[in-house]
């Protein structure tokens, strides 16, 4: 029987498609091992070949009931083929079987895809693979399963999300994501060409022993899945202006065990691109994630227009992400507060990253241990290592983070800071210099504040053989709160330079970033419309500084009409003019101010800021040495710059 489920089994949807038009079929026993088979109308010529049918399927039945059943771990290091008969339990495709409709971004066929593929997941996907073919099928986020296991989504085609009229909330009054799985364990989301790297399913070691790493993962053809973050991002500025970060993130997992991704391009999320909550035993691995809206090799105003849009926010126990790529305009990892009360036991390894670095927090009320970062590479990255503090405003208790390391980690150019090591600096609301707890304006702005933590405490933290070539700044900043200094600090080899070594002078950045092969994909960012943002920008600032100009000039205009023979003409005179020299020193004194905090952030001889460290200590041949840290370098990096 040929291996169909007609799309009426999982949509009411009233379209037209012919697909459409099948009718509601029984199910077969097989069931029971999860081969979903429709039942043909056919006629046997014979009543011996209708016994002999029925002693086969008989022998068949009995050969499935009784054949051991394989492991989620063995069954993911099964070659899956693009048969029927592929697989453990072969798999089911998503346009012949579930009646996805590919190329189509109607309304009416958002709606019914996106009523299949949830449909199925809440009904059908416990201990089936399912396959997404090689064409592109739209969506609208809110696609939801729970209480799924021995699941394996193989995409090798595009999803592609798309914004609703209406945006669709949680009970937290949130965006509903892209998808969301709940509650669920033995998750599989890959592309079904490269099983043949893995291990035989022995790749949860966290220590590479038997591991073949495939190092050039970017030369397979690897599924997609797509936010089309420009519907959220809009107008550069004006659409974070109007949003915020009331965004869909693009995969959600809750409370979910032994989940693997990989081989998996994850393109322009609306906010966060993988946002994994209280996960045991996750692997991620051989996969991009690319937010950006221009092809700079940097990260300008217009690609920081998409903010929010982190990599990979985790939280949970036994973590592993190793040979990823992340080119994003926030986090690119960000291990974040368990539900639970603690994230711990996470290695990080063989990460190239551009974005907002490798980040442990914003952590509030809980607890963070065990985090190791290694053998990574940061390219022009806004901020590189990056560990934060944040309000908790739904716990009372303070926040901890012990037990950290960075080791082996190399930034070329870094644009804003090397190391940031205290507290969260971000926006969380429409005032973008508001601080949360340290303004995203500080230091460069006059009166904006950026304040350490009170009662959240950083413990025995290292960073091991760190490279920072070429900062655009100062090497970074570490800040506590006097009530909970940073207890046990240690930069070995943390070393900045001047000049770029040769060997990362010439990067190949598509071949160090195979996400960066994706096409920009957004409208507001055709190159007549960026012409258009560029003139709008100049008129504004040309009319903001000439109604300043005119103000001035009418304030301390002299006005032949009046006479200053009168004594109260002459005083109202002479108080606009000390007004306004008072006006002109307070601006010179804070143009002064703001030159001097630019020159000490750009200089890369010493970090801006050290503060509220216990027991620090510089060993190696670190250089600078941050001021409040003991040097036990012996003097081996004098003149290192």
């Amino acid at each position: 029987a040929k291996v169909q489920i007609p799309m009426t089994a999982y949509t009411n949807s009233n379209m037209s498609d012919d697909r459409l038009d099948q009718k509601p079929i029984a199910r077969d026993l097989a069931q029971s091992q999860s081969v979903i088979i429709q039942r043909q109308k056919s006629s046997y010529p014979t009543v011996f070949h209708r016994y002999t049918c029925t002693a086969l399927l008989l022998s068949i039945l009995f050969l499935l009931l009784t054949f051991p059943a394989a492991t989620f771990a063995d069954s993911i290091s099964t070659s899956i083929t693009t048969s029927n008969s592929g697989g453990d339990y072969g798999y089911i495709d998503f346009e012949t079987d579930v009646g996805g409709i590919p190329y189509n971004y109607s309304v009416a066929a958002l709606q019914h895809n996106s009523k299949a593929l949830g449909n199925f997941l809440q009904q059908d996907a416990n201990d089936t693979t399912l396959l997404l073919p090689d064409k592109t099928f739209h969506f609208h986020p809110g696609i939801y399963g729970q209480y799924i296991h021995n699941f394996k989504f193989l995409i090798n085609g595009t999803m592609r999300f798309h914004r609703p009229a209406v945006t669709l909330t949680n009970h937290y009054d949130r965006p509903e994501p892209g998808i969301l799985l709940d509650d669920s364990r033995d998750i599989l989301i890959s592309s079904p060409e490269p099983y043949e790297y893995d291990d035989n399913g022995d790749d949860n070691d966290n220590d590479n022993v038997n591991e073949i790493i495939d190092s050039d993962y970017g030369r397979h053809k690897r599924g997609i899945v797509d936010g089309h973050g420009a519907d959220y991002w809009g107008i550069p500025g004006i659409g974070y202006l109007q949003l915020v970060e009331f965004r869909p993130d693009l995969l959600v997992m809750n409370r979910t065990s032994n989940a693997l991704i990989e081989y998996i391009i994850f393109r322009d999320s609306g906010l966060y691109t993988l946002h994994l909550h209280d996960m045991d035993n996750l692997k991620i691995r051989y996969t991009s994630i690319v937010a950006r809206r221009t092809t700079d090799t940097s990260h300008g105003g217009y690609d920081l227009s998409a903010f929010n849009t982190d990599g990979i926010d985790v939280s949970g126990n036994n973590v592993h992400v190793h040979d990823v790529d992340i080119w994003n305009q926030d986090d690119c990892i960000a291990v974040k507060d368990a539900p639970s009360g603690i994230s711990q036991n996470m290695l990080f390894e063989r990460v190239n990253a551009s974005g907002l670095g490798l980040t442990v927090g914003s952590i509030g009320g809980t607890a963070v241990k065990n985090i190791t970062f290694r053998d990574s590479f940061l390219y022009r990255t806004s901020k590189g290592i990056y560990m934060k503090f944040r309000i908790d405003e739904w716990r009372e208790t303070p926040g901890l983070v012990e037990d950290v390391m960075y080791e082996n980690i190399t930034m070329v150019e870094p644009e804003w800071w090397g190391v940031w090591i205290g507290p969260a600096q971000q926006s969380i609301s429409g005032n973008i210099c508001h601080p949360s707890p340290c303004s995203m304006c500080w230091p460069n702005i006059p009166f904006t504040e950026c304040n350490g933590m009170k009662g959240s405490q950083y413990k025995n933290i290292t960073l091991k053989d760190v490279y920072i070539h070429r900062p655009l700044g100062s090497p970074g900043v570490i800040l506590a709160d006097e009530s909970a200094p940073i207890d046990g600090m240690t930069f070995d080899n943390v070393i900045v330079t001047n000049d770029v070594p040769a060997k990362w002078q010439h990067i190949d950045l598509i071949a160090t970033f195979p996400g960066l092969m994706e096409p920009i994909q957004d409208e507001y960012m055709h190159p007549l419309y960026v012409w258009c943002y560029s003139i709008g920008i100049g008129v504004l600032a040309l009319v903001i500084l000439t109604i300043l100009g005119y103000g001035i000039f009418r304030f301390v205009k002299w006005n032949p009409g009046k006479d200053l023979s009168d004594e109260k003409n002459s005083t109202f005179y002479q108080k606009k003019t000390w007004i306004a020299i008072l006006g002109i020193a307070v601006l010179a004194v804070i143009v002064q101010n703001m030159a001097k905090t630019r020159e000490k952030t750009e200089k890369t001889s010493n970090y801006f800021i050290c503060e509220g460290v216990v027991n620090g200590k510089a060993t190696g041949d670190t250089w600078p040495i941050p001021s409040c840290f003991t040097d036990e370098t012996g003097g081996s990096n004098d003149n290192k710059l």
